[in-house]
């Protein structure tokens, strides 16, 4: 896809397309409420503009199957001015970094599916929204069932917005940079691999105190970051060069490239978005549904070929990133890239024979990062 140029830089297509929904579905949603409520207040005094739901924009849970297109278009619908000043950032530069990011044109690394960008990331976004638009539901018609919550609750609009993608921009953005930093008002610096789990407690925390409920925030946020990283591990299809690694089951290979399916990279297991004392009690549960996730047909299970050759395309995609950091910016996140590099490293050395294509990769790798790693000996 194109990118436009305003000003000094260019933005992506679909970043503009989807803040362009955004202000669109949101403004068509108050103003249909809005002349709704001034036909209802008439005979009724009491009738708060809260009140006024339109299954046609708003996703209702027992209206969904009269109005299917609202499983797509919630996440542009915002019910109220914050939610609405939050959305706008967070869809314009969520989907900018996918479209960044994902649009690589080297052979090196990883690059979108053959349908280009633009395939990839209306795919990824439309199946992680409807998904979780539908899980959702799911629970909340659950909780009516057993009596969790009251019965009228599946007859109003989840209201959800955001917060049913924006797990998803979060989930890549550990997947593409997890050791990078951020800091913020100078005083609180954390690591991108942390991003997603510190979103969700507070989540939690906010959804429990304040409205005593999982729906408002945790609920949509934990499904959507799910169904995000689920998508991302074991279905998205992507390019590599032939100068990659892939195996026999996972790749399909063409005369300049190989498609693979998902990221087996240790780097990218569920547990590694939590912190690390939370790991030893995460790693019963994580493998328990992923044999019965495997048992289920859900998904190809990863074998030890696979887990390496993940291995080495994240070193790979972490070497180029320490080389833009070498030009750049550097410091405490170009110190930690080179330790996760080390650490991949000894997990691929350690996985015993390859083929020989993987240990030039592997010794190709080595070889750019010794250079820095001495540099840092000497400092």
């Amino acid at each position: 896809m194109p990118r436009i140029k305003l000003g000094t830089h260019h933005v992506g297509c679909i970043s503009l397309i989807n803040l362009a929904l955004v202000i669109l579905f949101s403004s068509l949603g108050y103003y249909v409420r809005y002349q709704s409520y001034i036909g209802l207040k008439e005979s009724n005094e009491s009738l708060k503009f809260s009140d006024v739901v339109v299954p046609a924009i708003q996703l209702v849970p027992n209206h969904f199957v009269f109005y299917p297109w609202t499983l797509i278009i919630s996440p542009y619908v915002q019910t109220s001015p914050l939610q609405f000043l939050f959305a706008l950032p967070v869809m314009f530069f969520g989907t900018e970094y996918l479209e960044s990011n994902w649009n690589f044109d080297d052979a090196e690394g990883l690059r979108a599916p053959e349908k280009g960008i633009f395939g990839e990331l209306i795919r990824y976004l439309l199946i992680v929204t409807v998904t979780t638009n539908l899980i959702c539901i799911l629970f909340k018609s659950f909780a009516v069932v057993f009596g969790m919550s009251a019965a009228d609750s599946i007859a109003s609009p989840t209201n959800f917005g955001i917060f049913t993608i924006l797990m998803s921009f979060i989930v890549v953005v550990k997947q593409l940079s997890p050791e990078s930093n951020v800091k913020v008002f100078s005083f609180f610096r954390f690591r991108l691999k942390r991003l997603p789990f510190i979103v969700l407690s507070l989540a939690l925390v906010v959804s429990l105190v304040i409205f005593r409920s999982f729906s408002p925030f945790f609920m949509p946020l934990f499904v959507n970051f799910y169904i995000s990283w689920f998508y991302l591990r074991y279905y998205q299809i992507n390019h590599v060069g032939n100068i990659l690694p892939t195996t026999a089951s996972e790749s399909h290979t063409t005369s300049h490239s190989s498609t693979v399916r998902g990221d087996a990279s240790d780097t990218f297991a569920f547990i590694q978005f939590f912190p690390d004392n939370c790991h030893d009690y995460l790693k019963p549960i994580a493998r328990f549904f992923y044999h019965s996730s495997a048992f289920l047909g859900l998904f190809r299970p990863f074998n030890d070929d696979d887990i390496e050759s993940s291995n080495l395309r994240t070193i790979q995609r972490l070497n180029k990133s320490n080389a833009i950091d070498a030009n750049g910016s550097s410091g405490e996140s170009s110190r930690r890239k080179r330790i996760a590099l080390k650490v991949l490293e000894q997990k691929v050395g350690n996985t015993g024979a390859s083929p020989a294509s993987k240990s030039s990769i592997a010794n190709e790798n080595a070889n750019a990062i010794t250079p820095k790693r001495d540099q840092t000996a000497k400092k």
